[in-house]
């Protein structure tokens, strides 16, 4: 089984959702999903290039060849592709033998992956009030969703000055209005998680997990950058469960985290990691270190699917995001909702177990797909 051909489509109404599709010499077709990037889909037509009439099911082999041979080239880019690559490869691979996927890794321990809804919040916090912000968080509640993750780096939250990473005077009070405004739309039952985006210095860090304690969230995510080990390691001691490690790229970035012990959640991003092999790596050392896994993702329906069928390979999986909810056009991608009450069910579908309708990508894409 050889590489006939691989090509690229940008579709979504975000023109955020990179779709690689990799044709074998018998017409048979495998999907993935990279991280979008300005110049991403130049990257993966060199890759393309230098794959075809490769052995398609020597999947582990080839990644470790695209590693090698872009080794020199700027890393994040670079794994962006090789990951769209890889899940594409899988995909195939599990088709081929008319299996799901989760069966070529090895089984899975999870029959429903649980989904938290990502909420974007925006402008729509400000000082004034929070009845939006309020209402749809309880409307992803009520579309079926038990945990949800909201961004706390928001207009009265962000740093005032270029450069600056300091949270500005009166803060606290803003992110406590929040936080609670959220709780009083959603109920004391719904897990609520805030994402900081990296944005922060250790002390306006310090200052945001005093809130985080006492209103109880599910996990800050990324309050300071990730190369900041040893900040890290002094929240821990704030009794707010902290996480990270969406920009994760390969296995060692992950385990500089998770040797911290600050981490409560490691979120990878499958788009991000470089490959499956990296990513499970990743996910066997968070279940030494005793950390859960909820990974991370800004995908469509394709790089969704593909995360769920590996996610559901992991004993310590939390919760897979969703970042579907107010797209348009999500489900209309591969023809149906890949979520049913707030959970995606792993089925014996062949591959992912959804494909691309060729005729929204074309009227909803650009870069459309060499067949």
């Amino acid at each position: 089984m050889r590489i006939r051909t691989m090509s690229t489509a940008v579709a979504g109404a975000t023109r955020e959702w990179t779709i690689v599709r990799i044709e074998s010499d018998d017409g048979q077709v495998g999907w993935g999903e990279a991280c979008h990037a300005p110049g991403l889909t130049g990257v993966l037509a060199g890759l393309g290039e230098a794959l075809i009439g490769a052995d398609l099911r020597q999947v582990q082999p080839l990644i470790r060849r695209l590693h090698a041979e872009t080794s020199g080239s700027a890393g994040g880019i670079v794994r962006d592709a090789i990951s769209g690559v890889d899940a594409a490869l899988w995909d195939l691979n599990a088709r081929l033998l008319g299996v799901p996927l989760w069966r070529l890794l090895g089984g899975r321990v999870h029959e429903r992956v649980r989904v938290y809804a990502r909420c974007s919040t925006g402008s729509l916090c400000n000082q004034m009030g929070y009845e939006q912000l309020a209402a749809q968080a309880s409307a992803a509640v009520a579309a079926g969703f038990d945990g949800l993750k909201i961004d706390l780096d928001v207009p009265g939250l962000l740093p005032r000055h270029p450069g600056s990473r300091m949270l500005p005077p009166g803060a606290e009070d803003l992110a406590s209005r929040i936080m609670t405004a959220v709780r009083r739309a959603v109920g004391p039952y719904v897990d609520v998680a805030y994402d900081c985006n990296r944005r922060y210095d250790l002390q306006s860090a310090m200052r945001l997990t005093e809130v985080a304690v006492e209103q109880g969230v599910w996990w800050l995510e990324d309050p300071v950058a990730a190369e900041n080990v040893d900040g890290l390691r002094s929240l821990v001691c704030r009794a707010v469960p902290l996480g990270g490690g969406e920009h994760a790229v390969g296995y060692d970035t992950a385990a500089r985290l998770l040797e911290t012990g600050a981490l409560s959640v490691l979120t990878p991003d499958l788009r991000r990691t470089g490959g499956y092999a990296e990513v499970r790596r990743m996910a066997e050392a968070a279940d030494r270190f005793g950390v859960a896994l909820a990974p991370h993702t800004g995908a469509g329906p394709i790089g969704t699917a593909f995360a769920a069928q590996v996610a559901c390979t992991w004993p310590n999986l939390l919760a897979l995001e969703y970042s579907g909810l107010d797209v348009r056009g999500y489900d209309d991608l591969v023809g149906r909702s890949l979520l049913q009450d707030g959970a995606i069910e792993i089925t014996d579908r062949p591959g992912i177990g959804v494909e691309p309708d060729l005729e929204v990508v074309g009227k909803d894409g650009e870069g459309f797909f060499s067949l």
